[in-house]
């Protein structure tokens, strides 16, 4: 794995240099791609995991779909404010 994080190393600095100077700084010592190649190479359902972290997502409202679990509503513990 450290071999293949090193092979990798340029297309992360690429990957990551497209970032916003914050999200940068909290995901510069994350292997993104390395995590992406390991999710596909387990069969994960959930593809879009490392776009959906470079890209950024909400923390509050509806979730995306992550086709890993099984589907289920629950109603939130209080309401959201925009």
């Amino acid at each position: 794995m450290i071999h293949r994080a090193a092979q990798l190393a340029d297309h992360e600095a690429a990957l990551k240099g497209d970032m916003s100077g914050r999200r940068r700084a909290i995901l510069e010592k994350k292997r993104l791609l390395l995590f992406k190649e390991l999710l596909v190479e387990a069969g994960s359902n959930d593809v879009n995991l490392v776009e959906d972290i470079c890209n950024g997502f909400d923390l509050t409202g509806k979730l995306p779909e992550f086709n890993q679990f099984d589907k289920k509503f629950r109603s939130p513990p209080m309401p959201c404010v925009a």
